[in-house]
């Protein structure tokens, strides 16, 4: 009887440990993925506000870059919103500037933003119009 309880003991705690580890590898999994979307996200706003600052085909190569590069890591809403974002822009840039609707325009990017926070910061609370009304552009 003392055997098989031995037995029963290390059964058990073999499969405590696999179910252990296995948790682990999925917690450490996730979070190098929030790590590596903030950093993808944080090198398209960059190159967003670069594009805004000082269009060029060297700014708009690099943020078309950097969307490229959030297929391989946002979330499909996430990448949704910066597709409508990135559309609309192109679609009233520059001679067709004055057909851009501001308020559509800015609430598109306050959606990209949460929908980003939303990837990194499950616990985000922020609204579209607050996001917009936050937002330091006019």
């Amino acid at each position: 009887m003392t055997n098989f309880a031995t037995i029963a003991v290390a059964f058990v705690t073999i499969i405590g440990g696999l179910l252990t580890y296995a948790f682990q590898k999925h917690a450490d999994r996730k979070n190098q993925l929030i790590e590596i979307r903030r950093s993808a996200y944080r090198a398209y706003l960059s190159a967003l506000m670069d594009q805004i600052d000082a269009p060029t085909s060297g700014t708009l190569n690099k943020l078309h870059k950097c969307e490229f590069d959030l297929f391989a890591v946002a979330s499909d809403n996430t990448i949704r919103k910066v597709g409508a974002f990135s559309n609309y822009m192109s679609a009233t840039s520059y001679e067709k500037r004055e057909s851009r609707d501001v308020i559509l325009h800015k609430r598109q990017l306050a959606e990209v933003l949460l929908a980003m926070r939303l990837d990194c910061f499950e616990k985000s609370h922020l609204s579209v119009q607050e996001a917009f009304d936050l937002l330091p552009m006019q």
